[in-house]
């Protein structure tokens, strides 16, 4: 009785020991994250401002030099060569602060800096209607440039979709739309001001009810393109429609009610690119209610954003 006692709690401790040190190396491999972004974040800001830590440095170092200098020669040499060694070092500090630091640091404060931001609400996301027929839903997020020269050539990918937290293999890549831009322009990319914002066009969601009966009409046609309409709106009827610039004739940007989690990236010409995170968990149900829609049926949310692409796609 005994024995087995023993082995029961020889047991118990290595199955503790199993858990603790799971959690210990999640919390280590959460800490080492957390160090290597406030690492970078601390780089980051340290370019910003390197042009105006190289004079007071370059004093420190001369003056160290100076005393090594004076230490080892003394007066062997005349006070002539200790003016022109100054000389030659200042020279050098001014040709090297000139070619390596002024320009990169000044280059870095007056960069684009790209800001997502999801307001889960009107103007942002709203219903209206297409061809003032059909009531539809657009949600939408905002890029902001909160740096000091313009966002060149700015586009949002849709990388990667989970549904339920498996990855949907089948799902390829899709450019989304910039909202309020003209057809005849490339919808996929676009410029962004200092200060300024522009907003994407995420999912939309339109009412079964009023696009059944347009599809099963379309579906009937006997022109190709009026059918394939038919089809893709027949497609809407259960689905998530994804705001992409091409609409495949797969219909792969349209998928199925549910729980899903969208990968995004915004990048540009001149930015380094922003990775987001969103979740979407929609029923299928619809009302006109925009409050009940948000709040009840239609679920969404931005979980995270971060410069660093791992940190977001796992």
């Amino acid at each position: 009785m005994s024995r087995l006692f023993f082995l029961l709690i020889i047991g118990a401790c290595y199955f503790c020991g199993v858990i603790l040190s799971q959690i210990t190396i999640k919390k280590i491999i959460s800490l080492k994250k957390k160090f290597v972004s406030s690492l970078k974040g601390f780089i980051s800001d340290y370019k910003s401002y390197q042009d105006y830590l190289f004079l007071p440095l370059a004093i420190i170092f001369g003056l160290f030099l100076g005393i090594i200098l004076y230490n080892y020669f003394g007066n062997k040499l005349q006070v002539d060569n200790y003016i022109q060694m100054l000389i030659a070092y200042s020279t050098f500090l001014v040709i090297f602060h000139s070619v390596y630091i002024r320009d990169a640091s000044s280059m870095f404060r007056e960069r684009p800096i790209i800001s997502v931001e999801f307001n889960y609400s009107e103007p942002d996301c709203h219903k209206t209607t297409i061809g003032g027929k059909i009531p539809v839903y657009y949600i939408r997020f905002r890029v902001n440039n909160i740096g000091k020269t313009t966002i060149e050539t700015a586009e949002v990918i849709l990388e990667k979709v989970k549904i339920s937290g498996k990855t949907l293999t089948s799902f390829l890549p899709l450019n989304l739309t910039w909202a309020l831009t003209e057809v005849q322009l490339n919808r996929g990319i676009v410029n962004i001001p200092q200060g300024m914002f522009r907003t994407i066009d995420l999912i939309e969601i339109e009412d079964p009810a009023v696009i059944t009966p347009i599809s099963i009409n379309l579906r009937n046609s006997t022109d190709p393109s009026e059918e394939l309409q038919g089809q893709r709106l027949n497609k809407h009827i259960n689905g998530i429609g994804i705001c992409s610039v091409v609409k495949p004739n797969t219909f792969s940007d349209i998928l199925p009610f549910g729980n899903y989690i969208f990968y995004l990236s915004v990048s540009s010409d001149n930015t380094p690119p922003r990775f987001l995170k969103f979740s979407i968990d929609y029923d299928g149900k619809w009302s006109d209610n925009l409050n009940t829609m948000f709040s009840t049926y239609l679920k969404i949310r931005l979980l995270s954003q971060s410069d660093n692409k791992s940190d977001i796609f796992d």
